[in-house]
């Protein structure tokens, strides 16, 4: 009876440690097949990339440089600044993200620049009210803020 005892014990002990076993081996299982369902919703399709909606549309905006307002026009996927006597900047807008975008200087018709073509200046869209658009601008480490207020039509005196 002893030995029937002792028999029976190390069954029961054995069936117990194989469903632990099992059990642990589910659960991480679960845990990694989660995770990787995690790492899938971060794979976006060029399609997909594609429907992204920027805060800024295209269309024409004004910001004011101290001086006076200048014109914007967000346009093909291109910026340009619109100033007085057929001055102009034009860049290349790569989104980052629906509110930050990165501007790559490509033409320059302004004296008195504190950049040339090729520079990178960086914008991050803080705030939307109404027609205003706040922004924070970075320029190699040279930092300022404004706002664009979109407009409808050309208001530039030529």
């Amino acid at each position: 009876m002893k030995n029937e005892i002792k028999t029976l014990g190390l069954v029961v002990l054995l069936f117990i440690g194989s469903q632990n076993i099992a059990s642990q081996e589910l659960a991480s299982n679960s845990l990694q097949n989660t995770q990787i369902d995690r790492l899938d919703t971060f794979n976006v399709s060029e399609e997909d990339e594609k429907e992204v909606n920027f805060v800024l549309s295209e269309g024409k905006y004004t910001f004011d440089n101290g001086k006076k307002d200048v014109l914007v026009e967000f346009k093909d996927g291109y910026y340009t600044e619109y100033y007085t006597n057929d001055e102009f900047v034009k860049a290349k807008v790569n989104w980052i993200s629906e509110n930050e975008y990165n501007l790559v200087i490509t033409e320059i018709n302004k004296k008195g620049l504190p950049f040339v073509e090729g520079t990178t200046l960086n914008t991050r869209i803080s705030r939307v009210k109404g027609s205003r658009y706040y922004y924070k601008s970075n320029l190699e480490g040279l930092t300022w803020s404004g706002k664009f207020i979109k407009v409808e039509n050309d208001f530039l005196e030529k």
